[in-house]
């Protein structure tokens, strides 16, 4: 009996081990991954409580926006950005750095704190980075983040890290800054222009038409002084107002209903994956109850063994009890493992969709109580037969 305990425990660790590795590098990491993408891109564009990106105001027009009441616009959040001098822990980093003026103006960017994934809302003089950034970075909350600007090195400290911003996953993740006061009259000083800016609408077909026959980003304008004559500065500003800036303005909207397409049918991809890791599973199972119950060696060993032992039949349906319920658990901590491991922040309270990964482990529970009904079966057929 040690010797059919022996064997059989050795093969179902092993091809449980083996289900786990092979499941979890295919099936497992595909759903994972189109679930998680799934997610972030609805993330982004439906949590991130923005309708439109625009180009760069000027302050003087963000003041007249706000009063308007004839555009469709509800908030206008301006925005400086950076693409060099950023800097962690004083060395170099790859990435995209925007600066805000308060820490309010985040609730309508990628950057609120239903967007965060863990760590606090930044506040005047702390940062916050996004899932991108801090995995090509390798950064973490409590790092220095600094913008190298005009000689000098302002420095923020990382207090969260927010759900990547898909503008600019292509360019190693963003980091967004509320600055402080001495810096914001650096830039002040200095004359610099905003980048951008994020635009919530009260009206998105009003905002729309707003931004598209009337919107010209001010910042862009460059002064007479730049230019040798009248007649060079004229032909600029002919072509900044012939220009079409809408070329130049992110619609979420628009965006969304686009990009969506692709994951329309995720969720029932992702369930026809998971339920054939969940038949994969089975006839695996099935077949190595077969294995232990029929194969000749091992078939003479048990009648031998039911002959001679009063207790055979309880102690052979123990243990195909615990070696299938041990191949289940292995199996189960690799598939969980694979979806932790690819990313250790892309976890089940953070997406709703990958609930469906654990398919494969409720049938593979299904099928050990069906397992176990079978070798009972079995097992008592041959013990009367052998009593």
């Amino acid at each position: 009996m040690a010797t059919i305990r022996r064997n059989i425990y050795i093969i179902g660790i092993f091809l449980a081990i083996v289900l786990g590795v092979v499941c979890s590098l295919t099936l497992t990491k595909n759903s994972e991954e189109i679930l998680f993408n799934k997610n972030t891109l609805e993330s982004y564009y439906n949590g991130s409580n923005v309708d439109f990106i625009v180009p760069g105001p000027t302050k003087e027009q963000i003041v007249d926006i706000k009063k308007s009441e004839n555009n469709g616009i509800q908030e206008i959040v301006p925005y400086y950005s950076f693409t060099m001098g950023i800097l962690i822990n004083a060395k170099n980093a790859s990435g995209v750095g925007y600066v805000f003026q308060t820490a309010d103006e985040l609730n309508n960017t990628p950057y609120n704190v239903q967007r965060i994934i863990k760590g606090k809302k930044p506040q005047i003089g702390e940062a916050v980075v996004d899932y991108t950034f801090m995995k090509k970075n390798k950064c973490k909350i409590g790092d220095t983040v600094s913008l190298v600007y005009d000689s000098k090195e302002l420095k923020y400290n990382i207090v969260a890290v927010a759900e990547s911003n898909l503008e600019f996953t292509k360019h190693s993740g963003t980091v967004a800054i509320i600055i402080k006061e001495e810096d914001n009259q650096l830039f002040t000083n200095n004359k610099l222009k905003y980048s951008g800016a994020f635009v919530k609408s009260g009206n998105y077909e009003k905002c729309l038409n707003y931004l598209r026959n009337e919107y010209k980003p001010l910042s862009r304008l460059k002064d007479r002084e730049s230019f040798d004559s009248d007649e060079a500065y004229q032909l600029h500003v002919d072509k900044f107002n012939a220009y079409d800036w809408m070329k130049e303005t992110t619609d979420f909207q628009a965006n969304y209903k686009s990009l969506s397409v692709k994951y329309e049918n995720a969720t029932k991809n992702v369930l026809i994956y998971q339920i054939i890791e969940a038949i994969i599973i089975i006839i695996a199972f099935l077949a190595f109850v077969l294995l232990a119950l029929y194969i000749k060696s091992h078939k003479n060993n048990m009648d031998i063994f039911m002959r001679k032992n009063k207790d055979a039949s309880k102690l052979v349906k123990m243990f195909s009890i615990n070696n299938i319920v041990i191949s289940i658990i292995f199996t189960a901590i690799f598939m969980i493992l694979a979806v932790f491991l690819i990313d250790i922040e892309r976890s089940f309270w953070q997406n709703p969709y990958l609930i469906v990964l654990l398919i494969p482990v409720i049938i593979a529970w299904i099928m050990c109580v069906i397992n176990i009904c079978f070798t009972s079966s079995v097992i008592h057929k041959r013990y009367k037969k052998n009593r």
